[in-house]
């Protein structure tokens, strides 16, 4: 099924151990027509930290409610590096857990 950025925007994240925050912003590769990462506001458990989600993580939306689960833990976002909004970012950037 399609669906807008839009629609995709503030969905709760649920990781194999708990909630990990809300989508908030998408990098979108135009050469190639995919989402490359999803942006991931943590919330108050992590102080608000910004994550670089790979779309590959997802194992599933529902639809009701909307959530996205993800195959990672809250331990794995925990030890990822900040999002450094300064720095671009390549398809050949790694996410490290």
């Amino acid at each position: 099924m399609l669906h807008t950025l839009n629609n995709l925007k503030n969905l709760a994240i649920h990781a194999s151990d708990g909630d990990i925050g809300l989508t908030k912003d998408f990098y979108f590769d135009d050469k190639h027509w995919v989402i490359r990462y999803l942006v991931v506001e943590t919330g108050s458990w992590l102080l608000s930290k910004k994550i670089l989600l790979s779309p590959i993580s997802i194992k599933e939306l529902n639809q009701k409610p909307q959530t996205l689960t993800v195959t990672i833990s809250r331990k794995q976002v925990k030890n990822c590096p900040d999002m450094d909004s300064e720095k671009p970012v390549s398809s050949t950037r790694s996410q490290k857990f």
